[in-house]
C-alpha cells in the first residue's frame, strides 16, 4: 500500500525536529526540485548541507501543523516551527510560520516549494 502524500511531508518535518540528516535528504526522490526564501536547488547535496546548518545551530525544534490539504499527490502544510539558537548570532527562541507544498511521486518528494519570512532567520542570525 503506496504511503499518503501527507505522510511523506510529516516524515520530513519529523527528520527536520530529530536532526536525522539521513531520514530528511531521504524525503526526496532522486529527481527533484526544491525552493523556499533563501534559495533553490535540485541536488541532494545541497539538501544534506542546509539540514546539517540546521541541526547545527537551532536546537530543540519543534513544529505544529496548522491546516493540511491533500489533493492526490499534492500536499499543502500550514505549519509553526519554534527552535532555539545555538550560538553564532542565533541565540534564543525563534518562532517561523510557514506553507509547505510538495508533490510525492512513488512515496518521495520530486517538487518542494516553502513559504517563510526569511526576515525571521536573518534576524536571528544578526542577534535580534
Amino acid at each position: 500500500m503506496a504511503t499518503q502524500a501527507a505522510d511523506v511531508l510529516f516524515r520530513l518535518f519529523d527528520a527536520w525536529k530529530s536532526g536525522d540528516v539521513d531520514a530528511y535528504v531521504a524525503c526526496f526522490a532522486d529527481t527533484f526540485e526544491s525552493a523556499h526564501p533563501l534559495g533553490s536547488t535540485t541536488q541532494h547535496s545541497h539538501i544534506r548541507r542546509e539540514i546539517e546548518r540546521v541541526v547545527e545551530h537551532w536546537h530543540d525544534r519543534e513544529y505544529c501543523i496548522v491546516e493540511k490539504i491533500t489533493q492526490g499527490d499534492t500536499v499543502a502544510l500550514e505549519y509553526e516551527m519554534s527552535m532555539t539558537g545555538a550560538g553564532r548570532g542565533f541565540e534564543g527562541r525563534v518562532t517561523l510560520p510557514g506553507l509547505a507544498l510538495a508533490t510525492i511521486h512513488e512515496d518521495r518528494i520530486v517538487r518542494y516549494r516553502e513559504e517563510y519570512d526569511p526576515r525571521v532567520v536573518l534576524a536571528a542570525r544578526m542577534g535580534k
